[in-house]
């Protein structure tokens, strides 16, 4: 997932969403200002914590499109159809809960593997809330859906991100060495003192 894709999650579970023509629930739009619609708890853990998810693999005995349709069924049971421009073929739905927070389900193909995932922010009650959205599909879904044994596919996009994060920490520990080098080096550089022996062995008289 692009980090598009991620700031308007974030968006959504932050409240900043806006009904769609067909009645659905939509992303508002980036720099976009409105009164949130009731959807603003945990929105402060949000904004300073951020969100994560957490996903499964699914296996199907269906075609691609039918188990978007299939999905689509399951997610007005759980919870409010929500479109989500940058990720125009996902089928997703908001749930809201009375004791946790609010939390995104998606249901979309990874290279062709179908991925059910639940995003929330970060914190305890954020545990709770992707456990009871995967819970609430998983226990809806239609015959032509199986949970896999096998772990979800990575995401590219983030693995690249995680990947250029753990490269700039490297830089800058390297950068911090840098600058600790030169003053071990000038450190070393000085010269400890020596007693002049042969002098003091010249000076000594004669016997």
């Amino acid at each position: 997932m692009n980090r598009e894709a991620k700031q308007e999650l974030r968006r959504v579970l932050m409240g900043r969403t806006e009904p769609a023509p067909d009645g659905r629930l939509t992303a508002m739009e980036k720099g976009k200002l409105r009164v949130p619609l009731g959807i603003s708890d945990g929105a402060t853990a949000v904004r300073f914590l951020g969100i994560f998810k957490k996903a499964c693999r699914l296996k199907l005995s269906c075609p691609e499109d039918k188990a978007r349709s299939l999905a689509a069924a399951v997610m007005r049971d759980c919870g409010r159809e929500l479109i989500l421009p940058q990720q125009p073929k996902a089928v997703a739905c908001l749930i809201r809960y009375v004791f946790s927070r609010p939390a995104v389900l998606i249901f979309d193909f990874q290279d062709g593997i179908p991925v059910l995932t639940a995003w929330t922010g970060r914190g305890l009650t954020g545990l709770i809330s992707v456990r009871r959205a995967l819970k609430a599909f998983l226990k809806r879904m239609p015959k032509q859906f199986e949970l896999s044994d096998k772990e979800a596919p990575k995401d590219r996009d983030e693995a690249l991100e995680n990947q250029k994060k753990q490269e700039k920490k490297q830089k800058k520990k390297e950068q911090k060495n840098k600058k600790k080098a030169p003053e071990n080096s000038a450190e070393a550089a000085v010269p400890e003192e020596t007693p002049n022996t042969a002098e003091e062995q010249t000076n000594e008289p004669e016997t």
